[in-house]
């Protein structure tokens, strides 16, 4: 008896333990990084963003938010490289002349809490932690092109790529935003088919100093650290499938 009932009693449970909606998407938004003041100065302009945002609703009003995040800004960072002058090791900066374009590709994990309203839009706040690679790339001019090693680089190429820099990065966000449910036909876990997310907030990441490659390896030539701060705002459509 028992282990003819072992069948119903399983299919009863997996009935009752219907698993969480999930949603996938694709967004696009902006991103700014204001100046930094300390005795380094970087400064990148604001910059597209693309994203493959990932939801999981643990209930009608928390949400589970997971991704990649693409990112790129062109400005300015700070090189530093070592030389002698009368006898003694000195660095040297840059004269903030030569350009950099900056990518980062960032997974990121957080959650998102709606406010209790009836209907189908709602506000929510958001908190992200995220990590991953960061891209430094330059083309350099003034006094920085002393980095251009000729054994590296095919200086008379038009397609060289420039000494550049590939680090780490950590970082994380907070912000606010609106969740729209499209459609009439909802999921079992009352989600409707389709959502479209509006956000503002603000990021942040820190890029640890690193080591410029194709440069000349005994200038020690490096990107100095820098903090990336500032506003994003981005639009995302969320399509949702499962029970």
């Amino acid at each position: 008896m028992f282990l003819a009932g072992l069948p119903w009693a399983c299919l009863l449970t997996s009935a009752a333990i219907a698993g969480p909606a999930i949603g996938v998407g694709v967004g696009a938004g902006v991103q700014s990084d204001f100046m930094d003041r300390g005795v380094v100065t970087t400064h990148l302009q604001p910059g597209p963003t693309l994203s493959v945002p990932v939801r999981v609703a643990l209930t009608p009003s928390v949400m589970l938010r997971t991704g990649v995040r693409l990112g790129f800004a062109q400005g300015i960072d700070m090189l530093t490289w070592g030389t002698a002058v009368d006898g003694l090791s000195v660095r040297v900066e840059d004269d903030g002349t030569h350009k950099a374009f900056g990518l980062s590709a960032l997974a990121e994990v957080g959650l998102d809490v709606a406010a209790p309203v009836r209907g189908p839009v709602a506000p929510y706040a958001a908190l992200d932690l995220r990590g991953g690679w960061a891209g430094m790339y330059h083309a350099l001019a003034g006094n920085s092109r002393v980095l251009l090693d000729p054994a590296q680089n095919n200086l008379g190429s038009p397609s060289n790529v420039d000494p550049y820099t590939a680090s780490g990065t950590l970082g994380g966000g907070v912000g606010l935003g609106v969740r729209a449910d499209v459609g009439a036909n909802k999921t079992s876990t009352g989600r409707a088919p389709l959502s479209i997310e509006a956000e503002v907030g603000w990021s942040g990441a820190w890029w640890g100093a690193a080591e410029v490659r194709k440069a000349p390896p005994e200038l020690d030539a490096r990107r100095e650290a820098f903090a990336w701060d500032g506003l994003t705002a981005g639009v995302a459509v969320v399509g949702w499938f499962g029970r």
